[in-house]
């Protein structure tokens, strides 16, 4: 479910838990069977699922009341539909909401070592 509550995500099937796996008895695998089946909200069911923390809305001060604004960065054509796909499950899932506002930040890709 998204962070308001509106959509269910998907579950992904590598964040399922594999109780082969696991290095306890049966006893306790069942027991923690029954923990993550009694209480799946605060398990992960993907990638997107990254909860959320209620608290008060968090004010930003800033040294200037002048809005600092850059050219965006160009984002590599062959990325370009990878990035895509991301920020519309960012949005999708509210984790990222779509503003107007004169102060923004320009969106830096890093390659992981690991490909």
């Amino acid at each position: 479910m998204n962070l308001d509550g509106n959509e269910e995500l998907e579950t992904d099937t590598k964040y399922k838990v594999d109780y082969d796996l696991c290095d306890i008895t049966k006893k306790e695998k069942d027991m923690l069977r029954e923990r993550i089946n009694r209480f799946p909200d605060v398990f992960s069911q993907c990638q997107y699922d990254l909860g959320c923390c209620k608290v008060e809305q968090a004010e930003i001060p800033t040294s200037t009341g002048d809005p600092v604004a850059l050219k965006p960065y160009r984002i590599n054509p062959k990325y370009e539909a990878e990035l895509a796909k991301h920020m519309s499950e960012l949005l999708k899932t509210s984790i990222l909401v779509e503003g107007d506002t004169p102060w923004c930040s320009n969106l830096v890709l890093v390659r992981k070592k690991s490909g």
